[in-house]
């Protein structure tokens, strides 16, 4: 029996920790129950497309989508999932032009959305071997690095692009990039977590472990070694412009590695 004191939001909130569980079946329950109430829902409607799509009912996830974006046509989300689904069917033309649309309505600075549209436009180019659409998938990659320089999965993701389109030498920039953006997650993880405050006589989580410690000392071992295998021309990354600072993280510079 549906229950009434739940709002929308509610419903929809409760479906996606059912989904971020894998929890497909149970998440789709929820959001029926939920669309029994509110059927201009427009956040449940995308919910149950998003459930489809990951139970590959891509028939029922496309009017799902399509039913959302009546109420909505400009929900973000929607065009998203609709433009995921419409590659499934092969309709490239139609699933561009919803990602598109997410550009031209200014959704270009959402992390999230960028890397949904690149990593289904990747995937399906892989699956057909389609060069067009990997160009496009490095077009979407691009911009969640410009919003998330930082973030290693977004510079991994420019690089797996540029290295399928045949830009070979930026893929390798790319993807030491991204090697060094995740070795100076690893750096700030242990040194935030094991500093001592004085002041309140408190220590992180981290303060006094030696392994975490020691899983450092031995990274910063290995970047300063020489690299077994390689010519000679090549045996350590301070030759491609990898540095470490006193602060025990990698900087890159770049009129070296270019």
């Amino acid at each position: 029996m549906p229950t009434p004191f739940l709002s929308s939001e509610e419903y929809d909130e409760r479906a996606h920790q059912l989904y971020n569980e894998g929890l497909y079946d149970e998440a789709l329950d929820v959001l029926r129950e939920g669309l029994t109430l509110y059927p201009n829902s427009v956040e449940l409607h995308i919910g149950v497309g998003y459930a489809r799509l990951a139970r590959e009912e891509f028939p029922w996830a496309r009017r799902s989508f399509e039913e959302a974006l009546v109420l909505e046509p400009e929900h973000e989300d929607a065009l998203a999932g609709l433009g995921e689904t419409l590659l499934k069917f092969g309709q490239e033309d139609a699933a561009v032009r919803c990602f598109r649309r997410i550009f031209e309505l200014g959704y270009s600075d959402d992390l999230d959305l960028m890397l949904q549209a690149g990593r289904a436009l990747f995937r399906e180019a892989s699956h057909r071997e389609r060069p067009l659409l990997f160009e496009l998938a490095l077009e979407f990659f691009r911009q969640a690095v410009e919003q998330a320089p930082e973030m290693a999965e977004a510079v991994a993701c420019v690089g797996y692009a540029q290295h399928r389109v045949g830009d070979d030498t930026a893929a390798i920039q790319k993807k030491i990039e991204g090697f060094v953006s995740a070795y100076n997650d690893i750096v700030s993880l242990v040194s935030t977590n094991a500093v001592y405050d004085t002041k309140t006589n408190t220590g992180g989580p981290l303060t006094g472990e030696a392994t975490a410690r020691d899983v450092v000392s031995r990274l910063q071992g290995i970047i300063g070694s020489p690299v077994a295998g390689l010519p000679d021309s090549l045996r350590v990354l301070s030759q491609i412009g990898v540095k470490t600072g006193t602060d025990g993280k990698l900087s890159i510079d770049s009129a070296v590695l270019t």
